[in-house]
């Protein structure tokens, strides 16, 4: 049971019904958990390897420093764009600056 037709339901059960099956999975299981980490650490490990500057995290959340506003602006455009890759840029006054 998947729920990809985000507000729509079928005739039989209310959205919020079909959502509730993979939920519940996602609340006992750690494989996914898991394969989130392990995925998040490649990555790390990938954009280090190539220079880029990446800073510790235990989550899989993965912090890149780049110093250029302009340039990080840019670089997040273009990832979105050509790749469909969304990266949240984020600004002083939330990181001190320059980072």
């Amino acid at each position: 049971m998947e729920c990809d037709k985000l507000g729509k339901s079928d005739e039989k059960r209310p959205i919020l019904r079909q959502c509730s099956v993979p939920l519940t999975h996602l609340e006992t299981s750690q494989v996914e958990r898991e394969h989130h980490q392990e995925r998040a650490a490649a990555l790390k490990r990938r954009l280090a390897e190539v220079g880029l500057r990446v800073m510790p995290s235990p989550s899989h959340i993965v912090p890149v420093m780049a110093g250029d506003r302009t340039l990080r602006k840019a670089a997040c455009d273009e990832l979105l764009q050509r790749h469909r890759i969304y990266v949240q840029r984020i600004n002083h006054p939330t990181v001190p600056h320059p980072t």
